[in-house]
């Protein structure tokens, strides 16, 4: 859930040590540095990076505007994610080993290289029938207080 949804879950961060002179500018350089990058159109299986908080479709951090709102910093961390379902991963790999046996009489079973190898085709042709599946998490940041809230409990995406 997002920050500007009506139940949220939220952790509080202290930020120590020394700040940039210029928040905007550190700000702006690395974010753009670390924006996300779209797999709609490759066959990665996972990206993640920072987007608009307003639009999670934009990733570039070009104006103070994009993430800027008076003393606070605010972004949020875009994760897209495909993946096989392994049911139907087993499923497509069995009738690629039957396949596979059909075209090669002279074989009683597929060789274990073999059998890696058309797994891994497999996996590869329905990856790239799967979309991305994608997660946001908000981050603000208080300049002023130095607290970063954070819009998950989950210490897996924390970290």
């Amino acid at each position: 859930m997002g920050i500007l949804a009506n139940t949220v879950s939220i952790c509080h961060f202290r930020v120590e040590g020394q700040m940039p002179l210029d928040l905007t500018t550190a700000s702006a350089e690395n974010l753009a540095r670390t924006a996300f990058s779209p797999i709609d159109e490759s066959l990665d299986e996972l990206s993640i990076g920072w987007v608009h908080l307003d639009d999670s479709k934009l990733h570039t951090f070009a104006s103070p505007a994009d993430f800027q709102r008076g003393d606070y910093v605010v972004f949020s961390m875009r994760r897209d994610q495909r993946k096989v379902p392994a049911a139907l991963l087993k499923e497509y790999t069995e009738k690629a080993y039957a396949q596979f046996l059909a075209d090669n009489p002279t074989y009683t079973r597929v060789p274990k290289l073999k059998k890696e190898d058309l797994k891994e085709q497999t996996r590869v042709a329905l990856l790239a029938k799967t979309l991305p599946t994608p997660q946001t998490y908000d981050l603000v940041w208080d300049a002023k207080r130095n607290l970063v809230t954070f819009t998950t409990l989950s210490s897996k995406t924390i970290e």
